[in-house]
């Protein structure tokens, strides 16, 4: 059920695949980051200068500790082109947050709608969650773009729900269910 062990899985579309990440692809990883760093650091609040290839290894070690479902989303030539997962779960109640980004030259593609919507899959069949939630800035138009593609249901504005670089934002919360 929800408690499932993580195991290596690949999950893929005909565009993009996800997969587990590995330590060997932190250097990967946090080119994506730093290439990226104008967009994401809107955002994200890990995404800043100082993110290296040692702050990928922290991010893939500490997930795979705390037993999240953490996935590299790679393009059809196998660049690392974002992450997608399930960074908190609610597993008593079957329900669990997804998160994504896309480094900027490889927005505008469908990259984060496909691998949202496999994770998505992933959770509600494979993991036996309920609920799917995406939790997102009423400022960040790109990342509600991604949860209305999903067919994700707008349920709650919530008052000062992120911490956004110091300032408190408002936040959509949409939902997928099973």
């Amino acid at each position: 059920m929800v408690a499932a062990r993580l195991r290596v899985m690949l999950l893929s579309d005909d565009v993009v695949s996800l997969s587990p990440p590995r330590e060997e692809d932190a250097p990967e990883v946090a080119e994506a980051v730093q290439s990226s760093l104008d967009t994401l650091a809107l955002w994200m609040p890990w995404a800043t200068r100082e993110y290296s290839v040692d702050s990928a290894r922290q991010w893939m070690n500490e997930a795979r500790a705390a037993g999240r479902h953490s996935f590299l989303i790679r393009d059809p030539e196998g660049t690392v082109v974002g992450t997608c997962g399930l960074p908190r779960a609610d597993v008593p109640n079957r329900c669990t947050e997804l998160g994504y980004w896309i480094g900027k030259n490889h927005t505008g593609r469908g990259y984060a709608t496909r691998a949202a919507r496999l994770v998505i899959d992933h959770a509600l069949s494979d993991l036996e969650f309920h609920r799917v939630e995406i939790i997102v800035s009423v400022q960040n138009r790109p990342s509600q773009r991604v949860a209305e593609r999903l067919g994700a249901r707008l349920e709650a504005t919530l008052t000062e729900r992120l911490d956004v670089r110091g300032s408190w934002h408002d936040a959509f919360l949409y939902a997928v269910l099973a």
